[in-house]
C-alpha cells in the first residue's frame, strides 16, 4: 500500500457518496468559525483532559507532545486541528511510516488524535456530531484504512537524515540564488528552528543595529523580550503565547554575522505590506507555511539529490533542527543545558527522559549562551 492507497479507497467510492449524501469532509464546515474565536480546543483538552489525568508528569507530557506532533503536521494544510478530515490523518499515519516509526509508536499517536476528536464528539458544547450514526472520527477512518500498512512497518528501518558534511551543505546554501529562500533556510539551519517556528517570525522579533533598516521598520526590535537585549539577535515564541510557536520556552539567540548579512538583504527587498511577519509569501505577501517552505525551499534545492532511499530520510525543514542538535551534542559537546535552552526544550526533555531535579533550578537565558553560541556556530561561507 502506497501514500495515496486512502486517497484513492476513499475517493473510488466518490459517485456512490454523492448520490447518498455522504460527507467525508463534514468538520470542514466550522474551520472558519474555530479559526476566529480566542480559545483554542486541543489547548483547552491538553489542560483540562490530559494534565489531569492520574498519571505521572513524564506520561502526560509524553501525550502533549504526540498531540504538538499532529499540530505541526496540520499547518502545511491551512485548516484548523480540529476541523481535520481523514485525509489528513491518513498522511500524518504516512509520514510516521516514511520515518521508519514501530506499529506501537504510530498507534500512539493516533489513539492521542483519536480520543481528543471522540472527547470533542461528547462534549455538549462542541460542534462535532456526537455517538451515533453521524459521529466522525477521521482518526478513526484514518486508522482503519492504513492497518495493514501500519503493521507491515514493523520490520522497516529507522530512517535519519543523511549526512552532510559541512563543505557540501555550504557549497548548496551558496548556489541559492534566491534571497527569500537561502535567509530562510539558514535562519533554521542556524539556531535549529523548525519550518513553523521560523515561519512565525514576527518584524517586532528581530533585533537589528542597523539604523537604515530600523527608520525602515520602526517595529524591528520591540518585543517586550528584546528590551534588555543590545546584540543583535531572534526572539521564539512558546507556543503558549502565539498559535505556530513550537518552542516549549521563549527563547533568544543571536544573529551571528552571516544571518545578519542575509537579513539586512531581505528586509531591504521585503514587500511594502502591513504584515507583522518577518519573511512572506511572495505571491500572497501573507504568512509562508510549513508545507510551502519545504515544497518551494528544502525539496526545491535539495532534492533530488538528497531524496528520499531506503537509508535515509529526504532532506526537509526538519533537516535544519536535526542537523544542529547533532553538531552541538556530537562535535562542540556543549552544555547540556545550553542546548536545550537552543532547542527551545523544557528540562528533561532533550532525550525524552524525566527531569533531573538539579535540572528544574536552572534557568538559562540570552546571556548564558551567547559566547559559547558565537563562538563556535558553523559557517557557510556566505
Amino acid at each position: 500500500m502506497n501514500d495515496e492507497d486512502v486517497v484513492d479507497q476513499l475517493s473510488a467510492f466518490d459517485e456512490i457518496g454523492d448520490e447518498f449524501n455522504q460527507d467525508v469532509d463534514s468538520l470542514k464546515k466550522y474551520d472558519q468559525q474555530f479559526k476566529q474565536i480566542d480559545q483554542d480546543p486541543v489547548e483547552i483538552y491538553c489542560e483540562v483532559v490530559v494534565s489531569q489525568m492520574n498519571n505521572t508528569d513524564k506520561a502526560n507530557r509524553r501525550k502533549i507532545s504526540r498531540i504538538e506532533e499532529y499540530l505541526e503536521h496540520m499547518e502545511q494544510y491551512e485548516r484548523h486541528p480540529a476541523c481535520a478530515n481523514s485525509h489528513h490523518i491518513s498522511q500524518f499515519i504516512n509520514k510516521e511510516i516514511r520515518k521508519g516509526h514501530q506499529p506501537h509508536t504510530i498507534n500512539l499517536k493516533i489513539s492521542e488524535i483519536e480520543s481528543m476528536f471522540d472527547y470533542w464528539s461528547n462534549h455538549p458544547k462542541m460542534p462535532h456530531p456526537p455517538e451515533g450514526e453521524n459521529k466522525y472520527n477521521p482518526a478513526t477512518i484514518a486508522r482503519g484504512f492504513k492497518k495493514d500498512a501500519i503493521q507491515r512497518n514493523s520490520k522497516s528501518i529507522q530512517k535519519t537524515p543523511p549526512r552532510i558534511p559541512i563543505e557540501e551543505l555550504s557549497h548548496r546554501i551558496r548556489q541559492i540564488k534566491n534571497t527569500l529562500h537561502r535567509a530562510f533556510i539558514v535562519c533554521q539551519l542556524k539556531h535549529g528552528s523548525r519550518a513553523g517556528q521560523t515561519s512565525n517570525l514576527q518584524l517586532r522579533d528581530i533585533q537589528l543595529n542597523h539604523d537604515g533598516l530600523n527608520k525602515l521598520y520602526p517595529e524591528l526590535g520591540t518585543h517586550p523580550r528584546l528590551r534588555d537585549v543590545k546584540e543583535d539577535a531572534i526572539y521564539y515564541a512558546p507556543f503558549q503565547e502565539r498559535e505556530g510557536g513550537k518552542s516549549k520556552r521563549p527563547i533568544v539567540l543571536p544573529i551571528d554575522n552571516e544571518l545578519n548579512r542575509l537579513l539586512v538583504k531581505y528586509l531591504r527587498l521585503r514587500p511594502p505590506v502591513e504584515e507583522p511577519w518577518l519573511f512572506l509569501n511572495p505571491a500572497t505577501c501573507g504568512k509562508i507555511t510549513t508545507g510551502y517552505a519545504n515544497e518551494r525551499f528544502w525539496k526545491n534545492h535539495f532534492q533530488p539529490e538528497y531524496a528520499e532511499t531506503e537509508l535515509y530520510r529526504g532532506v526537509t525543514s526538519h533537516f535544519a533542527r536535526h542537523y544542529f542538535s547533532t553538531y552541538w551534542k556530537t562535535q562542540i559537546d556543549t552544555n547540556e543545558e545550553y542546548l536545550k535552552y537552543m532547542r527551545g526544550d523544557k528540562n528533561g526533555d532533550l532525550d525524552g527522559g524525566s527531569p533531573d531535579i538539579m535540572y528544574t533550578y536552572i534557568h538559562t537565558h540570552f546571556p548564558d549562551v551567547k559566547d559559547e553560541y558565537l563562538r563556535n556556530i558553523y559557517k557557510f561561507g556566505i
